[in-house]
């Protein structure tokens, strides 16, 4: 014969148990009147025109200490930013791609894909910059304006042939010419750029400048030679062989004239532009130093 399950007796008196049901049958009760609230509506986000405060914040701006201006960098075979691995890639990058320093945006010059950039010349400056021999551990020294480094005389550093200083054999001397320039970028607008040129660029430099200086142009007195930043360029990269091996290097050509509206935006960047490449001629020796030591391009 089955025994019946023994009830659980919570011990309460009749009196007890009846309102302790009374409190549960109001609890429910409660619980089923409660609704979640109404979610409160939100004020759309207004951005009105506020061109009239343009210029507002920045009234201690300096262009020449305060803003970083990228550098044009081209992409050798050996160059961290197409080796997929490496925290530097730069997805789609090859060898003869260029790409901006500080945004790291990639630039297809190339055939068939690619184009060249434009960009519009506002000056240049030629710096030499002092290096420790690979033999002696190689690395920067400091720079040197035109005119103001020390005498050199030709010498070896390994089987690389160098400029070396008379007073210090140990040490190297390497030209580098920075050209200031308006990269025209049809997504990112207009930016101003530095393209700096040594070792086997450093050709290209001197056959770029040769050009601005032979262009003529006819103006109301006859033919004069216009301001460097008349010259509308493109920019890309060529494979050249050297003795040490090949390296992509620069390739600047002139195809046109400025419009006015560039023209004047690169003739203010034109005031000041000396005075900034010198500022920055550090930095472009510390890029330098971290490009392909294995070619003519290599300022050490």
């Amino acid at each position: 014969m089955a025994r019946n399950s023994p009830k659980l007796s919570l011990g309460l008196s009749p009196k007890q148990s009846l309102a302790l049901k009374q409190a549960n049958k109001k609890y429910m009760a409660t619980k089923q009147e409660t609704k979640t609230p109404p979610p409160v509506p939100q004020t759309p986000t207004v951005i009105s025109d506020r061109s009239a405060d343009s210029g507002l914040g920045f009234e201690n701006f300096d262009p020449t200490k305060d803003q970083k201006i990228p550098f044009i960098q081209i992409i050798q075979k050996q160059s961290p930013e197409c080796e997929k691995r490496d925290p530097k890639y730069i997805d789609g990058a090859e060898a003869g791609d260029l790409f901006n320093s500080a945004t790291r945006k990639l630039y297809k010059v190339g055939e068939p894909e690619g184009k060249p950039i434009k960009f519009i010349p506002c000056g240049h400056i030629r710096v030499h910059n002092e290096w420790r021999k690979r033999s002696e551990g190689k690395g920067y020294v400091k720079t040197y304006l035109d005119n103001t480094q020390p005498e050199t005389q030709d010498g070896l550093d390994g089987q690389k042939k160098v400029k070396e200083l008379v007073k210090n054999t140990k040490h190297s001397l390497v030209e580098t010419v920075m050209h200031h320039v308006i990269i025209l970028d049809d997504e990112e607008g207009n930016y101003e750029a530095v393209l700096s040129m040594y070792g086997g660029s450093l050709g290209s430099s001197r056959d770029f400048t040769s050009k601005l200086r032979a262009r003529k142009v006819v103006g109301g007195n006859g033919k004069y030679t216009p301001p460097v930043m008349d010259n509308l360029c493109e920019l890309s990269t060529t494979l050249k062989q050297f003795n040490e091996g090949s390296a992509f290097i620069f390739v600047a050509n002139i195809v046109g004239r400025t419009a006015d509206d560039v023209y004047k935006e690169a003739k203010v960047v034109h005031q000041v532009s000396s005075s900034r490449l010198a500022l920055m001629a550090p930095d472009a020796a510390q890029l330098q130093d971290k490009e392909e030591p294995t070619t003519s391009n290599a300022p050490y």
